[in-house]
This record gives C-alpha cells, structure tokens and sequence, in this order.
C-alpha cells in the first residue's frame, strides 16, 4: 500500500473511485437512479481542482494505492470546524482557532475489499 498526496494525475481516476465508493456507500440510503446517474468527470474535475490549489479551505486530501499502483482509498482532512477544540498557545493559555487544529473530513475505500492497510 502506497499512500501519498494527491496529485493532478489521479483526479481521473479517483473520480471513478469516489463515484463507486458513493454508490456503495449510499445505496440504501439514496434513490438508485440519483446514483446511476453521479458522473466520475464531475468527481474528477472537483479532485483537480483540489490538487491544483491545495490551499482552498486549508484542505489535503492523500490517496492510496495497492501493489498495482490502482487507487483504492482516499482521505481528505482541513482545518477543524468546532471552536471548542483549540490548542495551547506559549502562555499556557487556551487558544480557540480552528484553523489551528485538523479535522479528518473523510476517509474512503473501494467497496469490492481491494483496499487492505493498517491503522
């Protein structure tokens, strides 16, 4: 397993990999037609924009890829959203920033058991 940052080259093919993650994810939850019809050019198109400007929103995303060098997971982490989680700054004193503390915001994986790795 290979894990690194997210690259313009694998927003096409993350594309398709968040669209089959999503159809898996959601399938009892969302009308199947809806799904059906989620196209992994939009998804890529998102995924290139992200690689190309990583700075939007302070957001990383990282990929994984198995021994054939096939993308089977993704996760994505920005700064934190919830202003009751801050750090400590020099003075000893509670700093709420959001931006100082990261939020993981997702963590995906090829729903067909492809995607093997440690925690």
């Amino acid at each position: 397993m290979d894990i690194r940052p997210l690259a313009i080259g694998d927003a096409d093919e993350l594309g398709l990999v968040h669209v089959a993650v999503w159809r898996e994810a959601y399938a009892a939850h969302m009308p199947a037609d809806y799904l059906a019809a989620l196209d992994p050019e939009v998804f890529a198109a998102g995924w290139k924009q992200r690689a190309e400007r990583p700075e939007i929103e302070g957001a990383r995303t990282w990929v994984a890829r198995d021994g054939d060098g096939r993308i089977v997971g993704f996760a994505s982490a920005s700064p934190g959203r919830d202003r009751r989680w801050g750090f400590v700054d020099e003075g000893g004193r509670q700093v709420h920033e959001p931006t100082k503390t990261p939020e993981i915001r997702l963590i995906r994986r090829l729903p067909d058991g492809s995607a093997q790795g440690r925690a």
